[in-house]
């Protein structure tokens, strides 16, 4: 019997996990929202990029998408600049008795050590309530730089470092919400975006390191971050024009932490991004 799934959000993520409910026969899609009017009515084989129809139109009321009581709901919708909202969004779809997986808000990722605990105690009451279940993963965090070092690491007798390392260029990247408004390129040097160290402990990038100690059974006794920025050498456009970088505008931001130990440095992430 297929497994009742709907959708919520058609973004980068959320594209790509519904041409997998559209096309996999072991679900049966029920809905799909969309944050976006302008998408609101367009059949779901249409916004996966398919070619096909569903008969599934999409929707920006989540009411509509929960009475249809789906056995789970993927949560693809934006977390990084609308958490209380997110938060708010697995409450009720948890409280109704539906299961959630999905890629936001990334600070759901177990362990739960980013954000407080009575953030934490609202979803899990939520669960309680709907006996329900949500599992928030993705690849960064979720694999590349927590379960892939886990891999490696059992490889090893012993490890005195963990370093981990994402670089990415961003000047093609199609999502103009995490580029500007998350990430924050094009603002003034010293203007400091949402993933870097001060504004972090309600990010996804604050899981690396509550993931690296739980899998790795160690403790850390303080987390040390740095953060550079470098600025825009000239004026450029980001994906042909759709954006302007100006000169001496942040255009890179290469930020580390370093967990460490009474042995010292125990584990270190690092995030070059450039545009």
């Amino acid at each position: 019997m297929a497994i009742r799934v709907a959708l919520v959000g058609t973004g980068n993520c959320g594209r790509l996990a519904l041409k997998q409910l559209v096309n996999d026969a072991r679900f049966d899609l029920t809905g799909v929202w969309v944050s976006t009017d302008a998408k609101v009515g367009k059949d779901a084989g249409e916004l996966a990029g398919l070619g096909v129809t569903t008969a599934v139109a999409a929707t920006n009321d989540l009411d509509a998408i929960i009475a249809v009581k789906p056995d789970c709901i993927v949560y693809c919708a934006m977390g990084d600049t609308r958490l209380a909202e997110a938060m708010a969004d697995i409450r009720r779809i948890l409280a109704a008795g539906i299961d959630v997986v999905g890629s936001a808000p990334g600070v759901l990722q177990y362990p739960w050590q980013v954000i407080p605990d009575k953030y934490i105690e609202r979803i899990e009451d939520a669960a309680r309530e709907g006996n329900s279940s949500v599992f928030m993963t993705g690849v960064d965090p979720g694999f590349a730089t927590d379960l892939l070092p886990f891999a490696l690491a059992g490889t090893c007798q012993s490890i005195e470092q963990v370093r981990t390392m994402e670089i990415a260029d961003y000047a093609t990247y199609d999502g103009a919400t995490v580029m500007f408004d998350v990430m924050g390129f094009g603002n003034q040097i010293g203007d400091l975006p949402d993933v870097v160290p001060a504004r972090r402990a309600q990010h996804r990038l604050g899981h690396r390191h509550p993931t690296a100690r739980a899998g790795l059974g160690i403790e850390v006794d303080a987390i040390r971050d740095f953060v550079e920025q470098e600025p825009a050498p000239e004026d450029f456009d980001y994906r042909g024009g759709s954006h302007h970088q100006r000169h001496g505008g942040r255009a890179a931001l290469p930020d580390r932490g370093n967990g460490q130990g009474q042995a010292g440095d125990r584990r270190r992430a690092r995030h070059p991004v450039a545009g």
